[in-house]
């Protein structure tokens, strides 16, 4: 008799049960790993939809287990006694309040699971590659408003006679994700001039001529749930001279990490190489009155259930693993300009899954 399981407690909107029981259900419910036993505990009212959806070998209710209504915590305490299970391995963000409960039936230790999400099945990759094809529809919308509009007083941009602000772009982003199943978590990013230095302000207000305009979007699936991620930089009329140098480097970079990129290799090398390009070509990393300029973030990031996750950082990669690749550079004066693929690591190299064109000038 297997004593020991994995015990993961919350909505799906945590990844790592979502990912687990592939259990849509925004109650809480438990999920219970024993060798190759999947175990759901849910209420009554979602029982038969765990059945016909859920990867559980096995679904009860909390009535079932309890005998009568009750709370989750109590029928999953119950379970736990009844199967003999003494060794338990939880999540650290697990409820506080049911680990004590536990710890009165069976030895308790905190363990993230290794669940292998970082690498990615088939299924995965399609689901992912389908969001992608949603992202990419909507940054044509964006590059579309951006290459319509007209040049007005003090460079403002107008699309169908009014201004083209940062907040209708987004929107028209958020309708187009919708009509292709998607969803944003968080507000796309829609930035210009100076504002692109701050990387993760969402913009505000006029967009304008011969600046550079940042596009950073990351739809969700609404039924599969899993992310992409892309950039783009524009410039609507002529590109500055020192804009148009960053771009050509942070597109030789993008270019140059995705092409290098196969299991092995370490994540933060990689940046390093791109940090070492940029200073040698004079485009150093720095701060100015207080104001970070140059290459100011990460190479890239993990994708997948989360829209960062692992690999990141100082962290090796492996076949399967589905990675955003976005350098950039900032400068006060000049604006920024970011590039952002996604890309699947395979055996021996790199698949790129971005077929969006790169174009500045519109």
């Amino acid at each position: 008799m297997t004593t020991n399981a994995l015990v993961l407690y919350g909505s799906s909107s945590n990844n790592d049960i979502f990912y687990s029981s592939g259990f849509l259900c925004f109650d809480n419910f438990v999920f219970i790993q024993r060798e190759k036993s999947k175990t759901i505990i849910t209420s009554g009212m979602e029982k038969g939809r765990a059945q016909k959806e859920s990867k559980a070998t096995s679904v009860y209710s909390v009535e079932e287990i309890l005998g009568k209504r009750g709370k989750l915590e109590d029928a999953l305490i119950r379970y736990i006694g009844q199967k003999l299970i003494w060794d338990i391995s939880i999540p650290s963000d697990f409820p506080a309040g049911v680990a004590r409960r536990l710890k009165n039936k069976a030895f308790v230790k905190i363990k993230n699971p290794e669940l292998g999400r970082e690498c990615k099945t088939l299924d995965e990759l399609a689901k992912i590659k389908d969001v992608q094809r949603a992202a990419e529809s909507a940054m044509s919308v964006a590059k579309d408003m951006i290459s319509h509009s007209l040049i007005g007083c003090e460079n403002v941009l107008y699309y169908n006679s009014m201004a083209l602000t940062s907040e209708w772009v987004k929107r028209e982003i958020s309708l187009e994700f919708a009509r292709n199943g998607c969803y944003s978590d968080h507000e796309s990013i829609v930035i210009c001039g100076d504002s692109c230095l701050d990387v993760h302000n969402t913009g505000r207000g006029a967009l304008k001529a011969n600046e550079s305009i940042i596009i950073d979007i990351f739809p969700r699936s609404c039924t599969t749930r899993y992310f992409s991620d892309m950039t783009r930089t524009f410039v609507k009329g002529k590109a500055p001279k020192a804009l148009l140098g960053m771009y050509k480097i942070v597109k030789r970079m993008k270019q140059y990490s995705w092409l290098n990129m196969k299991p092995g290799v370490n994540f933060y090398d990689m940046f390093s190489d791109c940090m070492e390009a940029f200073e040698g070509n004079g485009y150093k990393t720095y701060v100015l009155d207080g104001v970070r300029q140059g290459f100011i973030h990460g190479l890239g990031h993990g994708v997948g259930l989360d829209i960062h996750e692992s690999p990141h950082g100082n962290e090796v990669l492996k076949a399967g693993n589905v990675v955003a690749v976005e350098p950039g550079l900032y400068y006060r004066g000049i604006g920024g300009v970011r590039l952002e693929d996604i890309v699947h690591v395979l055996p021996n190299g790199c698949e790129n899954l971005t077929v969006f064109p790169e174009e500045l000038e519109l």
